[in-house]
């Protein structure tokens, strides 16, 4: 599984992106991964209501798009899609007004 198509393959020709689907939680993440560095940024939501429960990016991997590719590919993995929760933190409202 690699990133999102709508995102330059150059910008994430070093990052994965994989799903897991309902842990123990009862939540779906996925999770971007550098070579080398391993889990770089998550996002993880509740597989029944689909909430966001905690997007996460390193800082030094921040501004590059991986927290909307990890989102673009959520909808795309043929499970409860995650939407917003009302809780959001100062970034997390700037990034969802970002996906409009």
């Amino acid at each position: 599984m690699s990133a999102q198509d709508n995102l330059s393959v150059n910008q994430f020709k070093e990052y994965q992106l994989i799903f897991n689907k309902g842990d123990n939680n009862g939540s779906h993440l996925i999770e971007a991964y550098q070579d080398k560095v391993g889990p770089v940024a998550h996002l993880e939501w509740g597989a029944q209501t689909g909430k966001v429960l905690n997007v996460q990016v390193d800082p030094e991997h921040q501004r590059k798009g991986l927290a909307t590719a990890m989102w673009n590919k959520a909808h795309t993995v043929g499970v409860n899609a995650p939407v917003h929760s009302l809780g959001l933190s100062a970034e997390g409202a700037k990034w969802k007004k970002s996906l409009k």
